[in-house]
């Protein structure tokens, strides 16, 4: 979705894993992420890949959330479920430049038997494309 400043997405997956000499397995996971540009300008999407572009312009603000989850267990693999939540501030102060701070809360329930875990964390990047 891409309404001027604001623009959503959201995705569902599945994996199917074959194996030899044991049953198939399936994982799933999804997310769904929103973000807004303070500034006003629109960031381009392209219709083939269905992927959002950049943003054109300098000195551009933007807020971004995203809430994710992945289930990694099945059958005689257990690799635990994660739940992830962030909050992203960017800004691009040239077009060829992003600079990112997230703050990131994460639920991790691991293997049965295992206690589960919250992690806050916050994370920079620095951002240069060519």
């Amino acid at each position: 979705y891409l309404q001027g400043p604001l623009q959503a997405q959201t995705e569902y997956f599945l994996t199917h894993v074959t194996r030899s000499g044991a049953s198939a397995l399936n994982f799933k996971g999804w997310y769904a992420t929103t973000a807004y540009v303070l500034t006003g300008q629109s960031p381009s999407y392209n219709n083939q890949s269905s992927t959002f572009g950049s943003i054109p312009g300098s000195n551009i603000w933007q807020v971004a959330a995203r809430v994710s989850s992945i289930d990694l267990n099945n059958q005689d693999i257990a690799g635990g479920k994660q739940m992830n939540y962030g909050l992203a501030v960017n800004w691009y102060p040239y077009k060829e430049i992003r600079t990112s701070l997230d703050y990131l809360y994460e639920v991790i329930n691991p293997q049965a038997g295992q206690a589960e875990r919250k992690v806050n964390a916050v994370a920079s990047r620095l951002q240069f494309m060519f």
